[in-house]
């Protein structure tokens, strides 16, 4: 799980919560700063293995939907992923690609491109943790000259291509 911080100045998050209104209840603590993200890993720091999290937790998720709402410290419902509680809006459980916020109320999922972060077993993640969501960046298409054939992309050292993912 992931929050993101688009305000100006620094959130402590602690008395803050997130909980799907049943059996996961996560006590949030630490400091999220502007323009910053927020971390949390499922059981131990080994779900990102390559990137630290802020926090880590214990419960977890149903993969066919659920709700989540964070909560402040006055109890005042602050935002939802998927506050009806039906099948998760985006994402995939099967692909293990991320549900992405998109803009205001809206969810996508994980594009394919700008992925970071490994699993514990070195498998690239499906997602963008720590990073701005794949959703929000346009989808490369080829470049068009009229009337012309052209060499369009050129990978010297596949090992070592611009997203490192070989």
């Amino acid at each position: 799980i992931e929050l993101f911080n688009p305000g100006t100045e620094t959130v402590a998050l602690a008395g803050w919560t997130l909980t799907d209104g049943n059996d996961l209840h996560v006590s949030l603590n630490g400091p999220i700063e502007a323009g910053d993200f927020f971390l949390l890993e499922r059981t131990d720091d080994g779900s990102v293995a390559d990137i630290a999290a802020d926090q880590t937790y214990a419960g977890g998720m149903s993969n066919n939907g659920e709700a989540l709402f964070l909560v402040d410290p006055t109890g005042s419902e602050i935002d939802s992923a998927n506050a009806d509680g039906g099948p998760w809006p985006a994402g995939s459980a099967s692909s293990r690609a991320s549900m992405e916020r998109q803009a205001g109320l809206s969810w996508g999922t994980f594009t394919g491109y700008y992925g970071i972060g490994n699993d514990a077993e070195g498998h690239a993640i499906l997602g963008t943790p720590g990073a701005v969501n794949s959703v929000l960046f346009p989808t490369p298409t080829p470049t068009w000259i009229p009337g012309r054939v052209v060499i369009n992309e050129l990978l010297v050292r596949p090992h070592y291509d611009w997203e490192g993912v070989g």
